[in-house]
């Protein structure tokens, strides 16, 4: 056993041959041009042609102990012997990448093709394995000249692998592409290809010296090694799927023109030579490798052919050939179906908002990485940019793929939830709820209640309830209370915030329990007491019947809205069966919205809590006290007032009338002089409930026992 190693000194034209063998290392110095007879020629090619050979049967060139029988070439130095000792004296900035080209010399060649065009290439050639296309590309720094200490080399060559396999990328962008390891002492395997390559006076890089190693963050060099050019015919299909389907797709396009010439009862007795030569073109065209079509063949004939026979067959067509993948054997319209599938994913990264329920997108040429919703004009530059590529089709095609399964679902909350960090343990819920100066001493608990539920109906939707609190900050002008509520969600999340809910729009309002996250009611003392009601319906409704865009039928979905909301006046609810769904405060000072809010362990500490089995919801105890401390913040009818200026709740010992709530109400009016509207007679009993003032159920319905103030009392 023996390792060869060959070094090209560009300046003085010379190679370097290092060989080790039996622990003794030999070296010799040869011209390049030798080297490029070496190589056309063979200076091995029994060993080369064994190695190829074992490659084509058993699809694994690591396995064969051919290869390691072969000499490498290392050309990122020179080298030289000191007692028994190789080590690089001069450093000549070659780099090389590896291209693999599973389908042989077809793809060999027509990968040559388009690398030999490039003025950085100094040779092209085809690898050892005949399965790969190698390039070897010159660097400099700007002034010509190459680091001679060793860190400075191994920094400067690292950076230059990464540059080189990036740049090929881009050259070869359907092909897979390996860079060398950063050892500028890595070299390939001594190889044989007449049709090599070889320009002296390539173009170099240039680059400036890089201070230090690249981060291991940077893109990996190396990839899981993928047929690019197969992946891209079938993008959501792995090469063994993909090879399957355009095999099939061969022979049935085969079996359908060799009815022309023989019928399917004559196969057992006419010779297959015609049908599988038309096979072995389709699959040459479809890009399918040479052994995968003689396995296929062998799988499908085994009881007719026989395994010589076949190879010789398939070989003689795949050396006559050309056009190797350029023409999938596929019918018109799935052609079609996958250039679109290819062309997609290719420029573009699409997503479907299930809030939004928009299809959005990003080109994958733009550094901005914003998804933006995809409009009719977005639409129509999609498909302009489909036909300039040559791609027959139809906005309305691009739009069929658009809203298809082809795209992928996108859940906003559950994304940003399941993928936060873990909580450090610092107390953040409560410590937010302090940046409001208020006298409420509940506040900060009632606040971390809300949030958690909040936080837990985005993770864990319930079709019986919902987030049905909402507090409520009631403060002057200018303090701060809408620029708290739009801070609670994360910059990333921020679209999915709003203060501009229209209670006159009921289907509108209703839609926006599905479309936001959190809904901001401002200026809530706005809001008439007729549409309180459909606000508390709003608070309580756990899922959303609506009609979404690009849907023909009304369906159930998920309600993800939370409610806050803010007011400059005290007098606020008005509902007389109770405010247990709000968490009124008064706002005494500024808010402090300048200090920064760690979102991610905000949240971290709300899912913590949450999978610890914290509570999440108000007990009935927890919402009489919210009743009881939202006393202040209740609107006073005039119904109410002008009963305690008449009459007075009875009291024990005292003489007393049973009234029906509407008695009570047609004296008051009487006395009074004020008309009240049909809405003022039905909600005043109601109101007389919420009083406390005591009834009883009788046959003429609910009397209330009270006492008319006389004349004087007034």
């Amino acid at each position: 056993m023996y390792l060869c190693y060959l070094t090209i000194t560009l300046y003085t034209m010379n190679v370097s041959l290092i060989r080790e063998e039996g622990g003794q290392t030999f070296l010799r110095t040869l011209s390049v041009d030798n080297l490029v007879k070496r190589i056309r020629e063979g200076s091995v090619p029994r060993l080369i042609s064994q190695l190829r050979d074992e490659i084509l049967r058993l699809s694994a060139e690591d396995s064969s102990h051919y290869s390691r029988k072969l000499s490498r070439m290392v050309v990122s130095g020179c080298f030289r012997k000191e007692a028994e000792k190789v080590y690089m004296y001069t450093y000549q900035g070659i780099v090389g990448v590896s291209i693999d080209a599973p389908a042989g010399e077809p793809e060999i060649r027509l990968i040559r093709d388009k690398l030999i065009l490039l003025p950085q290439a100094l040779a092209v050639f085809a690898g050892s394995g005949g399965r790969s296309v190698k390039i070897w590309i010159r660097f400099c720094q700007p002034d010509g000249t190459l680091p001679d200490t060793e860190p400075a080399i191994g920094m400067y060559h690292a950076h230059a692998c990464r540059w080189v396999a990036n740049f090929i990328r881009g050259q070869l962008q359907e092909y897979q592409v390996w860079a060398q390891p950063d050892r500028p002492d890595y070299g390939y395997r001594l190889t044989h290809d007449p049709g090599l390559y070889y320009q002296p006076d390539a173009l170099p890089i240039r680059m400036p010296q890089p201070m230090d190693m690249p981060d291991d963050g940077q893109e990996n060099t190396t990839a899981t090694p993928v047929h690019s050019s197969l992946q891209k015919t079938l993008p959501d299909h792995t090469p063994r799927e993909t090879l399957l389907a355009l095999f099939e797709a061969a022979l049935t396009r085969s079996l359908q023109e060799a009815e022309d010439y023989y019928t399917r009862e004559q196969w057992k007795e006419q010779d297959l030579s015609p049908l599988l030569t038309t096979l072995a073109r389709y699959c040459f065209r479809s890009g399918i490798p040479e052994e995968n079509t003689v396995r296929e063949i062998l799988h499908h004939f085994y009881h007719r052919l026989k395994e010589g026979i076949v190879r010789q067959l398939v070989g003689n067509v795949y050396r006559t050939e050309r056009y190797f993948g350029r023409y999938p054997v596929f019918p018109k319209k799935m052609r079609l179906s996958l250039q679109i599938d290819e062309f997609m994913n290719r420029r573009y990264l699409f997503r479907f908002n299930t809030m939004t329920n928009q299809v959005e997108y990003h080109p994958r040429t733009r550094y901005k990485t914003e998804f933006q919703p995809v409009t009719e004009r977005v639409l129509n530059t999609i498909s302009m940019n489909a036909l300039n590529e040559g791609l027959d089709l139809w906005d309305r095609d691009v739009k069929r793929w658009l809203y298809s399964d082809r795209v992928k679902l996108y859940k906003p909350m559950e994304e940003y939830l399941y993928t936060l960090p873990r909580w450090d343990g610092t107390e953040r819920i409560r410590a937010l709820a302090a940046r409001i100066p208020c006298r409420q001493a509940h506040w900060e608990e009632c606040f971390h209640r809300w949030f958690l539920s909040m936080v837990g109906h985005w993770m864990w939707p319930n079709p019986e309830y919902a987030n049905a609190i909402s507090p409520l900050m009631v403060g002057p002008q200018g303090c701060g209370k809408s620029t708290f509520c739009r801070n609670l969600l994360p910059p990333s999340l921020r679209s999915y915030y709003t203060d501009s809910i229209d209670l006159g729009s009921k289907r509108d309002a209703k839609t926006y329990l599905h479309r936001f996250a959190l809904i901001n009611m401002d200026e809530f003392d706005q809001v008439s007491p007729s549409q309180q009601g459909f606000v508390k319906n709003l608070l309580q409704k756990p899922s959303v019947d609506v009609r979404l865009a690009y849907e023909s039928t009304v369906k159930e979905v998920r309600r993800y809205a939370s409610f806050i909301g803010t007011s400059n006046h005290t007098d606020l609810l008005t509902d007389p069966s109770g405010s247990r769904r709000f968490i009124c405060i008064e706002v005494t000072g500024k808010i402090d919205n300048q200090s920064p809010i760690h979102h991610a362990q905000l949240y971290a500490q709300a899912i913590h809590e949450l999978n610890k089995g914290a509570t999440y919801w108000f007990s009935a105890r927890e919402e009489a006290q919210l009743m009881e401390s939202n006393q202040l913040f209740e609107v006073s009818p005039a119904s109410e007032q002008l009963f305690f200026q008449y009459f007075s709740p009875a009291r024990e010992g005292e003489p007393y009338e049973k009234l029906l709530a509407v008695e009570i109400l047609t004296r008051i009016r009487q006395r009074s002089k004020i008309r009240f509207s049909p809405s003022h007679i039905v909600h005043f009993g109601r109101i007389l409930k919420k009083l406390k003032i005591p009834n009883k159920k009788t046959n003429r319905g609910v009397c209330y026992f009270v006492k008319e103030r006389e004349e004087t009392e007034e």
